[in-house]
């Protein structure tokens, strides 16, 4: 018990931290979630007149999880920011807390396992996205490693594999971008599963591949044959590298067009292989760039945070130890599927058409990250000539990872809201502020704006009571 509230305590306090002090206004992601939600409390149905879907959305296709979470907000308490956030943060102050007794059950080892947990619940990656409900793929993430954490459980198969079952739906359908790598995600289950029973064959190993191969298909036929499966489709076809047609056409004749040679040569170094193949090597360099995971962050400020990495800096010494000693890893044969996810998480990333963006698109892999990372930090202090100062270096490297997350939560407060206030449209929410104070003596307000549908939506939520 004790062990738990520990690590309950130091999950939870950052999470409510941002919750609080988080950012002040909302993003047109927000703003769909928030509306979507808001009307499936009040009328029984989404924005398309559904009362069941899996997936909705009026800008974009989104899943249909979050909005079903976020409802119950609005039956419960006042429509403001922080309520309409606070249901997924309370979920997300659970998910370093099940990486750690997944962890702990498959490496049988606490110290390794706290300090798995510790990279995980203080990166500024976890940090700043933990408490923000358009960041779904985090939501995503809690429903999949909760999942993991039942399948390698001892529990008895009549309540595992419904237990299983369900959270794996939920995982799939809380986020569109885990849809194209959740059958590896899958299979990385089972086959943890088969290790730590000792009893991996080649039978089981098929297993391993054929069992999530009918439950990813299953998931997908119902994805796709119940309402709004248009959205769903739409957006695959658009965002999808190999499956939006226009774009592969168009960098094909920009790149023979601006080449100087015959057409049979043009033919041969630019088409549609070539293009797929530059894209997605690009797209996977960018997945373990260490100037991304440990300096700069994604480059976008939504998605990522600009002026930190993933991490924290100095943990980059820490994940070259951890790759040096990875065969040092405690348990190590039963930890190579989590650490396999940063190639399998990574592939939302890499075949997407958009700016890479690891925080949002590929978070699964930051479990993979953080077992490599606590890895290092674990060699160091287990290394023979200074294990006598064990307690101490536990110690120091605990007072480090709060004082990173003090100085990220003061650079966050200080700058970071700052420099992101205009893609988190605070300067609309204050234009929309004083619209609203004013209305009554106004008989008419003009606004003009080329986003037209997402402004509105930022103005109808804000017009909501208490917003």
């Amino acid at each position: 018990m004790g062990e738990f509230l520990i690590i309950f305590f130091l999950s939870f306090i950052p999470r409510i931290l941002f919750l609080f002090f988080g950012m002040p206004s909302i993003t047109h992601d927000e703003a769909d979630y928030f509306l979507n939600s808001y009307m499936l409390a009040k009328t029984k149905s989404d924005f398309w007149g559904n009362s069941f879907f899996l997936t909705s959305g009026l800008l974009s296709a989104t899943s249909a999880i979050p909005i079903y979470i976020n409802s119950f907000s609005y039956l419960l308490f006042p429509k403001t920011i922080f309520f309409s956030r606070l249901f997924f943060t309370l979920i997300n102050i659970f998910t370093p807390i099940i990486f750690y007794y997944l962890i702990k059950k498959i490496t049988q080892n606490k110290q390794f396992s706290f300090f798995s947990f510790l990279v995980l619940n203080f990166s500024p990656w976890f940090l700043y996205l933990s408490s923000q409900i358009n960041f779904e793929s985090i939501l995503s993430g809690f429903f999949y490693i909760l999942s993991f954490l039942i399948f390698v459980s001892n529990l008895n198969k009549f309540k595992k594999i419904p237990l299983f079952l369900l959270t794996s739906f939920l995982s799939f359908n809380s986020y569109m971008g885990i849809k194209t790598s959740f059958l590896f995600l899958l299979i990385l289950i089972f086959l943890t599963n088969y290790l730590i029973k000792n009893n991996l064959n080649i039978k089981n190993f098929l297993k391993s591949i054929l069992y999530p191969l009918f439950i990813y298909l299953f998931l997908i036929i119902i994805s796709i044959t119940l309402p709004n499966n248009k959205l769903i489709l739409k957006r695959a076809n658009s965002d999808l590298i190999f499956l939006n047609k226009n774009l592969l056409e168009n960098k094909v004749w920009f790149e023979r067009i601006t080449t100087d040679s015959s057409e049979f040569i043009k033919k041969i170094i630019s088409n549609k292989l070539t293009v797929i193949f530059n894209h997605l090597i690009n797209n996977f360099f960018y997945t373990i760039s260490p100037l991304i995971l440990f300096l700069k962050g994604d480059p976008h400020p939504i998605y990522g945070n600009n002026l930190f990495g993933l991490f924290y800096l100095w943990q980059f010494i820490f994940l070259i130890i951890g790759i040096i000693y990875v065969f040092k890893i405690p348990n190590f044969k039963k930890t190579i599927p989590l650490l396999l996810i940063i190639i399998f998480g990574s592939l939302p990333t890499i075949i997407s058409i958009f700016e890479p963006t690891l925080a949002l698109r590929s978070f699964p892999i930051i479990f993979g990250y953080s077992i490599i990372i606590s890895n290092g930090i674990y060699q160091v202090i287990n290394f023979k000539k200074i294990n006598k100062f064990k307690k101490i270096l536990n110690s120091f490297f605990l007072l480090l990872f709060l004082i990173s997350f003090l100085y990220f939560f003061l650079i966050f407060q200080t700058r970071i809201k700052i420099l992101s206030s205009e893609q988190w449209h605070l300067g609309e929410k204050k234009l929309f502020e004083k619209i609203l104070k004013e209305e009554p003596q106004s008989k008419k307000i003009y606004i003009v704006n080329n986003e037209p549908k997402e402004t509105f939506m930022l103005f109808a939520f804000y017009h909501l009571n208490d917003a």
